[in-house]
């Protein structure tokens, strides 16, 4: 996935129907996010907080997000994992 930048688009990379990470029906994949929790405790609603929501419901993908613990407070990594149709 490209970087989008502070306020980019997080989750078009991904669910795009045509050109997304997604869109190849066939194949496993690994999807990683980071940065995805910098500023987790405010509310306000941000690209890494809408990423991680949807990545959350998709039934297409089990996901975990790993906490990073740094000097300048709490981050994290989303790490997604899609299996090819019809694996176990």
């Amino acid at each position: 996935m490209t970087d989008t930048g502070a306020h980019g688009d997080y989750i078009a990379p991904v669910f795009a129907p045509q050109n997304g990470a997604l869109a190849e029906a066939d194949r496993e994949q690994l999807l990683l996010a980071d940065n995805t929790r910098r500023g987790a405790l405010n509310s306000e609603d941000s690209g890494p907080k809408r990423y991680d929501a949807a990545v959350a419901v998709s039934a297409e993908l089990t996901t975990v997000v790993i906490p990073v613990f740094r000097q300048g407070g709490i981050d994290g990594l989303t790490v997604s994992v899609r299996k090819r149709l019809g694996s176990p």
